[in-house]
């Protein structure tokens, strides 16, 4: 389906970014990787390529200023914080009036929500001792403790929805086709924690080492401005057997699975495609989607896997391509890439696409 829906304002916190300054220096020359493409189908002479991207230290959690003042997240976890200052980036970055805030809805993707509080709660309870777990703790379990959070610090208050799958964006652009909010910033989070990083390395689809911090804010608007930086035009999605986070696929599944990408992805208009930023994470499920867009668009469409630098963030990986593709689409050259495909996929197994348009 098609809508006019674009991208105003853009918040990232990443191991290669945390900026849009450090998006651009990500996207800003594209050639300086041809050397390095050329050797990969998977990322043509015209890929993009970060020079630094062997050097990105997955290990670390990432460093932010929260942005606003403590007492308005006070005991709140990095989960939260990270939310609140991702969204205090994309407003800044819109520049949006003061009064907007008040019709500003809120949108939010996660997969695993607060882990860290989780599993601190988790533990008091088996320690047996629950009368002793603090009320405070409790409420930051709740995947949705983010969203509050950045609607009280910020004073958004449009209809807001916390989503533990799906396509954010997409469900933003009903809401604005609806005309139910003036903007909405639409996020995912995810907190990388060991005890995450474990387990996904023992399933060993991913390797758990690349298990990251991520959080992506995106203002969106129903009209284009001088600070738009593109249109999300098209969206698409396709429902897979399994999580490829976590399980495996049988033949037969994956041979289901490029099928539903492949119908999925030609939805978006082949004929538009420029560039892909895939959802590759160097798994078993690298070469399916491969082979789906390549089916969908032609082996020669230019694509590159960005996890090898933004690390896995799971649910925020999807927004992390829209916001690199974004930034990508909005200081290309006169008569450059004027078309981006974002994908990704989330824990419930389903395969999400965006056509952005300059």
């Amino acid at each position: 389906m098609s809508y006019g829906l674009y991208i105003d304002g853009i918040g990232i916190l990443s191991p290669a970014a945390c900026s849009v300054a450090e998006l651009l220096d990500l996207a800003r020359d594209r050639e300086s990787g041809a050397a390095d493409a050329k050797q990969s189908h998977h990322a043509p002479a015209s890929a993009l390529a970060h020079p630094c991207a062997s050097a990105v230290d997955f290990s670390q959690k990432v460093r932010f200023d929260v942005g606003v003042p403590a007492a308005k997240v006070r005991r709140a976890p990095r989960y939260v914080k990270m939310t609140v200052a991702a969204a205090s980036l994309a407003w800044r970055d819109g520049d949006l009036p003061e009064e907007e805030r008040e019709s500003t809805g809120t949108i939010f993707l996660t997969s695993f929500g607060s882990v860290e509080s989780n599993i601190s709660f988790i533990e008091t309870v088996l320690d047996g001792v629950p009368y002793l777990v603090s009320p405070t703790q409790f409420s930051y379990t709740v995947p949705n403790s983010c969203l509050g959070q950045a609607c009280i610090a910020h004073g958004f208050r449009g209809p807001s929805t916390m989503l533990l799958g799906g396509d954010p964006l997409e469900y933003s652009a009903l809401l604005m086709a609806e005309k139910k909010a003036g903007h909405i910033l639409c996020g995912a989070v995810e907190e990388w924690n060991e005890d995450l990083r474990a387990s996904m390395g023992a399933a060993g689809q991913i390797r758990g080492e690349t298990a990251v911090d991520g959080a992506v804010m995106l203002l969106l608007s129903a009209e284009k401005s001088e600070r738009t930086y593109c249109r999300a035009a098209a969206f698409a999605s396709a429902g897979l057997p399994l999580c490829p986070y976590v399980d495996t696929f049988s033949a037969q599944e994956q041979e289901e699975s490029i099928c539903s990408m492949t119908e999925a992805l030609r939805e978006l208009g082949p004929e538009t495609c420029g560039f892909v930023l895939t959802a590759g994470n160097d798994s078993f499920f690298d070469s399916l989607e491969d082979t789906a867009l390549s089916a969908a668009f032609g082996a020669d469409v230019p694509r590159l896997a960005t996890k090898r630098f933004f690390g896995e963030a799971f649910a925020a990986g999807y927004l992390e391509n829209v916001a690199l593709g974004a930034v990508l689409l909005k200081n290309e050259r006169p008569g450059g890439i004027r078309s981006v495909v974002a994908t990704g996929t989330d824990v419930q197994g389903n395969y999400l696409a965006v056509r952005l348009e300059a």
